[in-house]
């Protein structure tokens, strides 16, 4: 024989081998039904805690976004609210002044209430 021949012969025998052995370890095993059914039942726990998770995930994203649309309302509000009172406090002051003025061109106090 050939040394090319020799190592195919070979080669087929360590294929047939893995292959007898292979098929001997699987025969050889029976299904064991409560294992299964445990691993299955893990499993579908394991895809729920997943799926809470995901979900929690989910709604916490919404309530940051409601809560970032909420401080950035406020903010708005909070500007506007500074705005009108400064813009009060210049009306005051220039009432406050105005009265002040009409005082000293009366000669004296001037009411406002009637």
């Amino acid at each position: 024989m050939n040394k090319l021949h020799v190592n195919q012969v070979r080669l087929t025998l360590g294929i047939v081998s893995v292959i007898a052995a292979l098929s001997a370890g699987c025969a050889s095993t029976t299904p064991d039904q409560p294992k299964a059914r445990q691993h299955a039942a893990s499993v579908e726990d394991i895809s729920r805690q997943w799926k809470q998770g995901n979900d929690l995930v989910t709604s916490g994203e919404k309530v940051k976004a409601k809560g970032s649309q909420l401080v950035t309302d406020g903010q708005k509000q909070m500007a506007e609210g500074d705005s009108l009172i400064s813009r009060g406090k210049t009306l005051m002051s220039e009432s406050e002044n105005a009265f002040r003025d009409a005082s000293k061109t009366v000669g004296g106090p001037v009411s406002l209430a009637k």
